[in-house]
């Protein structure tokens, strides 16, 4: 429940299956097998038939407190079907995903993307979403994260959530395109003009 019930709270409109099917492979070369990766980095992965694979390595070294945002983060790719979103921005697919594991816990941002932090104080401007290579890049959750978090701060959640949903409609890089343009009347480019102030003055607000 600790890690099912912050998922339903955003995704209302979206149902986890019964019951939610979880691997926990116990050596790395069956996860391998499961998960279609044999990245050691890689905790946990949702497969294209909602089913959650556990990384055994990884997961056995995690706090408890880790283990629920690692849950919650698979969980939202398990309720909105994201295993199959295989042509929309990864930002999208992995920064709802952040956006909802890290919801409401105590890390301050600095603690959940070091690395983005690090490159704002240092005066880097970002002013764009992060691209599907930085995605897949260190830190590359946490840049996602960040906009996502943006995107709410600014213009709420449940637009945000409007938007994903309408991705998941659409599942594709035009698709994703025309579906922000309907949700936020402008382009990702346009809407970020604010997010280098943004992210300044959130990171300054928040540092321990």
């Amino acid at each position: 429940m600790a890690a099912i019930d912050p998922v339903t709270q955003v995704w209302a409109g979206h149902s986890l299956p019964v019951p939610i099917r979880v691997l926990a492979p116990a050596t790395s070369t069956e996860f391998a097998d499961f998960a279609g990766t044999a990245d050691p980095q890689v905790p946990a992965i949702t497969r294209s038939d909602r089913t959650v694979v556990i990384h055994p390595g990884l997961w056995s070294r995690t706090t408890e407190a880790g283990r629920r945002t690692v849950m919650r983060h698979e969980l939202t790719h398990v309720a909105l079907d994201q295993g199959t979103w295989r042509r929309v921005p990864r930002w999208v697919v992995e920064g709802s995903a952040e956006y909802t594991a890290y919801r409401r816990t105590d890390l301050t941002p600095a603690q959940i993307a070091p690395g983005l932090a690090a490159r704002v104080r240092a005066g880097e401007r970002l002013t764009a979403p992060p691209t599907d290579t930085e995605v897949s890049g260190d830190d590359g959750y946490g840049l996602a994260w960040a906009w996502c978090s943006y995107l709410v701060d600014q213009h709420g959640r449940d637009r945000f959530v409007a938007f994903v949903g309408e991705v998941g409609k659409q599942r594709s890089s035009a698709g994703t395109s025309a579906a922000f343009r309907a949700t936020y009347g402008t382009t990702p480019e346009r809407a970020a003009d604010g997010y280098p102030r943004w992210l300044a003055s959130w990171l300054s607000a928040t540092s321990p």
